[in-house]
């Protein structure tokens, strides 16, 4: 049975991997009355989209027959349907339009400079054919985002010499772009006086763009130079700007398309997850949401947990802002079995400090309110606690539905440092720094479950051990069972705010 188990739960996430791959359509002929020709357009949806009415952010990406299919290809794609699903799997989600480049006149078509020995110079009649021709027709085609914060640029090569010409260009149309190994070297490296003389956007905006050691002297030293002018203008490091030089980075598509999916969170964090998330609103307590047992991020919005009569009055009066969170279940506590329990442990402990130094600075450039509440449901509930007691200095509430605690139930009783530092019925045990104790001692910390849930009596001594550190907490016994989504909404209803 327990084989069984581990294959269903295996064959379960290969599914939910499948089910965020989205899906490549064909407008055919977009005629360009700014050039005098034709072309198809690639447009490429995530598979939400199919699903409901949100709309997305939208990347417009140039070489469009070199993104998708390596049988279209110049030199092999840049496998961006995967790289897509795997920025769907952790929320970050957006249209992809690729425009495909028309032969002998790409140089002129991506330059907007003339180059004394290799010509060029129609870049701004490309873009006014892609701003004035190709965005309206996508935008009204498709459920878009439109306004800039939402609107993308990216390209590789000369595509990402347009790319930036197109930022500093038009700051009203494009919030975001991706540069990926430039040609900067074009007309005497032109494009470095454009970024220097550009006005910042109002609202600021996102830059990524990169350059591959291999790629020879000349590439590495102008794409330094261009980080240094940047740089000089007031562009912050991580948050407007990130620079990357890939030490094994060829000029090369497969390249290319590895970079761009590690760039995505950069470019979407702030244009993209909308659809995905519950809501948007700025103000309010920060929810973090951890799923049930392989459950993903989309669960609270599959259950509707947004809706009026649980927490959509919480949100629609700008009380809360709910974070809906992935996991790694599949390679920690659900790894396949020859994984040694520690190695789960580990990898667990990567994941928190992921949340610590990563997923909480975001959500605060999104929302500056310090109040963090940690909720979740069974398996949730385990990680809302363990991530609040293990930074108790960020998590002001601590809220557990249904949840078990002793997290060696799923190392069949093993416990090395790692999973010891997993464990809030360990760690919380032996805890004896002031410091520590103090700042759990400011903590709402909430435990609620049914009496008939096997996991009561767990809840009880969970609840005992932080008693005996002086620590106050809440445990709420439900009547019955109380194991299942009615329950949870009516438990959240009841304690988002705070015990009763």
């Amino acid at each position: 049975m327990r084989r069984f188990s581990r294959f269903y739960l295996r064959w379960k996430a290969r599914a939910r991997a499948r089910a965020h791959r989205g899906t490549v359509r064909t407008i055919p002929a977009v005629v360009s009355p700014e050039l005098g020709n034709r072309r198809n357009l690639l447009v490429y949806t995530p598979a939400s989209y199919a699903r409901g009415n949100a709309r997305y952010p939208v990347i417009y990406m140039h070489d469009g027959q070199n993104l998708f299919d390596a049988a279209t290809s110049f030199a092999g794609d840049w496998g961006l349907k995967t790289a897509l699903a795997w920025a769907s799997r952790r929320g970050l989600e957006a249209i992809v339009v690729g425009i495909p480049n028309m032969g002998p006149a790409r140089i002129d078509e991506y330059t907007p400079f003339v180059d004394p020995k290799v010509g060029g110079g129609d870049g701004d009649r490309y873009l006014d054919y892609l701003i004035n021709t190709v965005k309206p027709l996508v935008d009204a085609r498709f459920r878009t985002l439109p306004d800039r914060t939402h609107t993308g640029i990216a390209g590789s090569s000369l595509g990402g010499l347009i790319s930036l010409y197109a930022y500093f260009r038009y700051p009203s149309v494009f919030g975001f772009v991706a540069a990926l190994s430039p040609a900067l070297w074009f007309a005497n490296a032109a494009i470095l006086e454009v970024a220097e003389q550009a006005p910042r956007a109002p609202g600021g905006g996102r830059l990524y763009f990169d350059v591959g050691l291999p790629e020879g002297d000349t590439h590495v030293r102008l794409a330094r130079r261009l980080r240094d002018v940047l740089l000089a203008k007031g562009y912050e490091p991580q948050r407007e700007l990130r620079w990357v030089e890939d030490e094994a980075g060829r000029h090369h598509e497969s390249a290319w398309g590895r970079r761009f999916r590690r760039a995505l969170p950069f470019l979407l964090r702030n244009g993209g997850g909308g659809p995905r998330g519950i809501r948007s609103v700025i103000g309010g307590a920060r929810v973090f949401v951890f799923p049930t047992t392989l459950g993903g991020f989309t669960e609270w919005t599959d259950r509707s947990m947004h809706r009026s009569g649980v927490l959509g009055e919480h949100l629609e009066r700008g009380w809360i802002q709910l974070y809906c969170l992935h996991h790694v279940h599949e390679e920690s506590w659900y790894a396949p079995e020859h994984v040694h329990p520690g190695q789960r442990a580990w990898r667990h402990l990567q994941y928190d400090r992921y949340l610590r130094d990563e997923v909480v600075p975001f959500s605060l450039t999104r929302n500056p309110t310090p109040f963090l509440i940690a909720v979740g449901a069974s398996f949730g509930a385990y990680h809302a606690l363990c991530f609040g007691l293990r930074n108790p200095n960020l998590v002001q509430r601590i809220i557990g539905l249904s949840g078990t605690y002793d997290i060696k139930r799923l190392t069949r009783g093993y416990s090395d440092a790692n999973v010891y530092a997993c464990n809030p019925f360990d760690f919380m045990r032996h805890e004896s720094d002031p410091g520590r104790l103090a700042a759990f001692r400011h903590q709402d910390i909430i435990l609620a479950v049914g009496e008939h849930d096997p996991a009561c009596e767990n809840n009880r001594d969970m609840s005992g051990i932080l008693w005996g550190k002086g620590i106050g907490n809440a445990l709420r016994i439900w009547d019955g069972w109380a194991h299942d989504w009615p329950y949870w909404e009516k438990m959240i209803r009841s304690y988002i705010g705070g015990h009763d």
